[in-house]
């Protein structure tokens, strides 16, 4: 499906549509927001512009209802209101979903509108859509709506908003920092998905983004069937890593005189000439950081997996610092096989008492526990267990 970023601000559109509403959205936002430079303030003005853009501008003027864009904008000025305090973050979106509604006055909100406000807040981290909302649909004054799609955007929005403007120093240690420092933004992809664009300055960032961004689809996955029900975008793509400033950080590359393989596959020494598959190494990739111990990967032969692994997914792994012990099974010697792979993880000779693969790789296990290993069984159907 082919999608296009909303360019029409929410608050304009309710400017033309319900004056009275947009003059009260005005006075929520000045009220709280004294200064331009907040970091809170930051957020919340690009929380509302991930809506803005996620929503298509025709809706803007016919699908969506004044108040929903007023709600909208509204919990995205009063999400992080409870930060003022050191709320734990468990309960962030409950303390700020209760502060407004038994508040709500304080903030220029109505009843109603602060009861629409902070079931969306509610919600946006780490809340239930089936047990802390009501059922849809919900009537506010003599406005009847439904409350999932809103609050599933909402939270959409507040997770998009994952890119180097919410990092206040750049020297930052959290993983979780680094990957929001590199990652640039976001944009649909021509299958309407979200795409997102990183640029590493560390080669350890690259693993760390690809964490945040499987993170981030875990997350969607909760709210994809509400987001796909109402219209809106509902999967992640592949980030896009711009890796031109790891170049002399980067291992150096063997740079191969071949110009021509045959039917010979690419190696790691034959990254630079292998094109074209980068999105599908970082695909793979993605995978091996979810929490399935086993990925199998499986085609027609003649088709490039084994070079698809090795001059693709290989580099990858190598400046994340994995270990890889790479097995191209021709016949179901199993001795040789826990040599190989002692071998090329622990880097030493077989101790005489590892005589099993279950044993091997159990001691690799727990010899390298803040490690990331992968093992490779090429030609795997030749093993016989």
């Amino acid at each position: 499906m082919l999608r296009e970023k909303g360019k029409i601000d929410i608050r304009e559109a309710l400017r033309n549509r319900d004056h009275r509403l947009y003059e009260k959205l005005q006075n929520i936002w000045n009220k709280v927001y004294t200064s331009d430079e907040d970091i809170s303030f930051l957020h919340s003005i690009a929380v509302e512009q991930n809506i803005s853009s996620l929503i298509p501008d025709r809706w803007k003027f016919g699908k969506l209802l004044p108040l929903e864009l007023f709600s909208l904008s509204a919990s995205s000025c009063l999400h992080d209101i409870d930060k003022e305090w050191g709320t734990t973050k468990k309960r962030h979106g409950e303390m700020s979903a209760g502060e407004i509604r038994f508040h709500f006055d304080e903030y220029g909100l109505d009843v109603g509108q602060s009861d629409l406000v902070g079931w969306i807040i509610r919600v946006h981290d780490h809340g239930s859509f089936d047990l802390d909302l009501p059922e849809d649909p919900v009537v506010i004054g003599s406005v009847e709506l439904k409350i999932r799609p809103l609050a599933a955007l909402f939270k959409l929005a507040d997770l998009l908003h994952a890119d180097y403007r919410r990092v206040r120093n750049s020297q930052v240690i959290s993983p979780k920092e680094r990957a929001r420092f590199c990652i640039r933004g976001w944009k649909f992809d021509p299958e309407g998905r979200i795409k997102f664009f990183a640029d590493p300055s560390e080669v350890s960032d690259i693993e760390h983004i690809h964490r945040a961004i499987a993170m981030m689809k875990k997350d969607l996955e909760k709210i994809a069937p509400i987001l796909r029900e109402a219209g809106y975008p509902y999967q992640i793509a592949t980030v896009e890593i711009d890796e031109s400033k790891l170049i002399y950080a980067a291992q150096s590359v063997k740079m191969s005189e071949r110009s021509f393989l045959g039917m010979d596959s690419f190696s790691e020494d034959d990254q630079h000439l292998f094109k074209g598959r980068k999105n599908e190494s970082q695909e793979i990739y993605q995978m091996l950081l979810t929490d399935d111990p086993i990925t199998a990967l499986v085609g027609e032969s003649g088709i490039g997996k084994t070079s698809l692994l090795k001059a693709g997914l290989f580099p990858i792994l190598r400046r994340s610092g994995w270990r890889i012990s790479y097995i191209r099974v021709l016949n179901d010697n199993i001795p040789d096989i826990v040599q190989r792979i002692w071998l090329q993880i622990m880097e030493s000779d077989l101790p005489i008492s590892m005589n099993s693969l279950i044993k091997v790789l159990q001691t690799i296990s727990d010899r390298n526990q803040h490690d990331n290993i992968l093992i490779i069984f090429d030609q795997f159907e030749y093993i016989k267990i």
